[in-house]
């Protein structure tokens, strides 16, 4: 195999470096983290509140039945478990729970707050009177009949004032300023080298 020439291989990797390095310096001097304003600041935060403070949280299983003797047993069963046996958890699920939406999930209802209106709430308040990752609770009457509930996971809210995120906030807005402009300036670059490279191969013919 033949060597590329030096000329094709070397003009074009420094040419890239010359304009990395343009780029690079052009950034540096219009965006960072002193460019960022307080208003600015605000406007993200509240925007992105999600982001700076969430209500405490936890994740269950349940099984649902309806009658309240095969609850009591099932409620044995279910503390009589080994601790953290995610497969016997899903087994008891899929041999005992009679809702059907529920079992097809292996009895997990996903994360859920104080506020959560997709599960009764008896069940809601249940769930975050259980203290430790897989404690389970006795039967909660509900509509459908009783649900036995397992706590699978546990995840305390936070909450970050303005002031708190204010760091953070500075250093996603630089970054994805710095983004913007770099993509801005690379398209300014490339649409005059069209135009220079057009005008070149215009100049080699006469009318």
């Amino acid at each position: 195999h033949s060597l590329p020439s030096p000329r094709s291989s070397f003009l074009p990797a420094v040419k890239r470096d010359v304009v990395n390095r343009m780029l690079q310096k052009e950034v540096d001097s219009q965006v960072n983290s002193q460019s960022i304003s307080d208003a600015d600041v605000e406007q993200y935060y509240k925007a992105h509140t999600n982001d700076f403070s969430r209500p405490d949280q936890v994740r269950l299983t349940q099984i649902v039945v309806k009658d309240r003797t095969k609850a009591l047993k099932v409620a044995a069963e279910a503390k009589a478990l080994p601790k953290g046996n995610n497969e016997a958890l899903r087994a008891l699920v899929s041999k005992s729970s009679e809702d059907e939406a529920s079992r097809a999930r292996g009895g997990d209802a996903g994360t859920i707050d104080r506020n959560t209106t997709s599960l009764p709430k008896a069940v809601v308040e249940a769930a975050f009177a259980l203290a430790q990752v897989h404690d389970v609770s006795d039967p909660i009457q509900t509509e459908k009949g009783y649900t036995i509930i397992v706590l699978t996971q546990k995840q305390p809210g936070f909450s970050k004032s303005l002031a708190e995120a204010k760091g953070d906030i500075q250093s996603r807005l630089t970054y994805e300023r710095r983004q913007q402009k770099r993509n801005t300036l690379m398209a300014e670059i490339r649409k005059k080298a069209e135009v220079q490279i057009d005008e070149a191969q215009l100049a080699k013919f006469s009318l």
